[in-house]
This record gives C-alpha cells, structure tokens and sequence, in this order.
C-alpha cells in the first residue's frame, strides 16, 4: 500500500507544476504576508528544493503517511491540496489545507507535512532568493481486492 501512495505521490508532483501556472488558480493563492510577497511557479525562475531531494522527499512521505482507519472504513478517496511556503532563509512556514477531502484525511497531511524538515534551498527570482508557495497533492487511495492480490 505505501509503494501505490509513494507512486501515486511521484505522479501527482507533475500536477504541483500544472496546478500552479493555472491563472484563476494562482490568482486564488497570491498574497502577501507581513508586506513580504509569496511567489508561485510561474512568477520565479527556480523552483525551491528539500534538502535530500524530491525523490527523498517524497520516500519519507510515503514511509509515514497512514490511512486515517475511518476514512478507511467510509471508503473515502480523494486528494487532499495542502500548501506551505518556503522562506527565503529555508525554513518551512504556514501549512495549510487549500482544499481537504475530510477532517481525519486533512489531520494525516498536516502531520505529514510535519516531516519535511528545514533547510529547503529557497526559490529564486532574478538570482535572489524570494518566498514562495509550494502545492501538495496527498492522494488517498484504497486498494481493490485484485490490487491486494497481487502484491501478495
């Protein structure tokens, strides 16, 4: 089950990209905090990075995310679209939720956002390092009984 949540966590970081150059959906995102801007993808010229990499980065999400059990039990599925921004000086600030799928699902992805460390190598615009708002997708996704078979 956690190699189909790394998979499926690898392939929705394409749509990080995608969901961010949309303009309605960036519009709906840009603000300012305490007078200091927060940049999206399409406004910079270099995406931040996790310290150990994005491959890293996501092993570590998939090694500890959990199937909240009565989200499980209810069946549910869906994506929950999680946000924080990456400082100029590294540090990871501001979690939140953009758009959850239930309460037990979107407490899973805070404390999951929680194990991506500091030190990110900031964004950067015109050679200077600039805040900037990364998108999460997290996927729930529960396995059919054909799916479970087979990885047996």
């Amino acid at each position: 089950m956690k190699n189909i949540l790394l998979i499926t966590i690898l392939l929705l970081s394409v749509l990080i990209a995608n969901a961010q150059t949309k303009k309605s959906f960036a519009d709906s995102l840009y603000h300012q905090d305490n007078g200091a801007r927060i940049y999206l993808k399409s406004e910079i010229d270099s995406l931040p990075k996790y310290p150990k990499g994005e491959n890293e980065m996501f092993s570590i999400l998939a090694k500890n995310i959990h199937y909240p059990p009565d989200a499980k039990e209810s069946g549910i599925q869906g994506t929950v679209y999680a946000s924080f921004v990456v400082e100029i000086n590294g540090d990871i600030t501001d979690f939140k939720i953009i758009k959850g799928l239930n309460a037990s699902c979107d407490l899973e992805v805070k404390r999951l956002l929680g194990f991506l460390s500091n030190g990110w190598t900031p964004a950067l615009k015109g050679g200077q390092p600039v805040r900037f708002q990364y998108i999460m997708p997290i996927k729930f996704k529960l396995q059919d009984e054909k799916e479970k078979k087979r990885k047996k």
